[in-house]
């Protein structure tokens, strides 16, 4: 009948527009118009249904979607899709919401590991200042033994004394020695 041909012709046409609204990326429209013909009444309900899926599996607005996904590769994960249902939509927010715990983290440990650093770098200068004073004060005894040394030697009345001295003198010096190269040594890995 013309009157069922007419159903039909409207129901083709908005299924044709309901596609069109599909392709622009909103997935909850449906088609309404109830045609007469029982296999475009099939053909309505399969393609209602596979919007239903479409919706519960990705979502509702495949733009907002793919924006998301285009701040997501530009490193931007400040925005979240809203009223997110399909499981893409869930799927994104949480993969957001994880990516940015991940970069606080990541941002805490790297402060913390500056301000680490910092202290580290504080100590490291005390220690080489402290080392270089010891240093010098070791070159300052040393030119005082040299010099008792020198002394030492023009006095001959106490030689065998001054000699037993001096060679204690220089023990002393060796261990004065190599406790600065240990300093040194720990200084060098302090650093």
């Amino acid at each position: 009948t013309k009157r069922g041909l007419e159903q039909d012709n409207q129901a083709v046409k908005e299924s044709v527009q309901t596609v069109s609204v599909v392709e622009g990326g909103n997935l909850t429209a449906r088609i309404t118009a109830n045609p007469r013909n029982p296999q475009l009444i099939e053909l309505k309900n399969v393609l209602n249904k596979l919007l239903d899926v479409l919706q519960a599996r990705v979502g509702s607005d495949m733009n907002a979607i793919h924006k998301i996904f285009e701040e997501y590769k530009s490193l931007d994960f400040r925005n979240k899709l809203e009223n997110a249902s399909g499981s893409v939509e869930l799927t994104t927010n949480a993969l957001g919401d994880e990516i940015v715990k991940m970069l606080k983290q990541s941002s805490d440990f790297a402060n913390a590991l500056a301000n680490e650093s910092g202290k580290l770098q504080t100590a490291v200068q005390s220690l080489t200042t402290s080392s270089n004073s010891q240093a010098q004060s070791l070159e300052e005894t040393a030119a005082a033994l040299e010099e008792i040394t020198s002394s030492m030697q023009n006095v001959s009345v106490k030689t065998s004394d001054v000699i037993t001295q001096s060679e204690e003198i220089k023990n002393v010096t060796g261990i004065i020695g190599d406790i600065a190269d240990q300093i040194n040594l720990l200084a060098l890995n302090a650093a």
